[in-house]
């Protein structure tokens, strides 16, 4: 198990960029926009919500920019991690009680579970 990405929010993209860029001295790799269906499913937000990925030495923030405060904006916050067999985990963590969140994406799925004390953890095949 390794982690993939860990996701934050930021109020401003120049904010992130001088954060993330100036001062760690990562990439600006790629962006895009995550649709309100997905959102809702995932994060309990209605309405899409841009984000931007910086990268660089094996590590990636995924960076959604949320300009608003309060308990919405910090539903975002993930640690997502590679695992051999995210199936697997997603029923032994349903077996054991936690909550797990699964959102149609694609192709796919974007699976997340969540601990006792609520912090998500993204879970993808590594």
């Amino acid at each position: 198990m390794r982690i993939h990405h860990i996701g934050l929010r930021c109020r401003r993209e120049a904010d992130a960029d001088r954060f993330y860029g100036d001062l760690l001295g990562l990439e600006k790799t790629d962006g895009g926009s995550v649709p309100p269906p997905l959102m809702r499913q995932l994060f309990g937000i209605d309405r899409a919500i841009d984000k931007r990925n910086y990268a660089g030495a094996g590590l990636v923030f995924e960076i959604f920019l949320v300009d608003g405060a309060g308990e919405a904006s910090d539903r975002v916050a993930h640690v997502c991690l590679d695992v051999a067999d995210p199936d697997a985990l997603a029923e032994r963590a349903r077996a054991m009680g936690f909550a797990v969140v699964r959102a149609p994406k694609g192709e796919g799925f974007v699976t997340f579970v969540e601990d006792a004390d609520g912090h998500r953890f993204e879970i993808k095949k590594g």
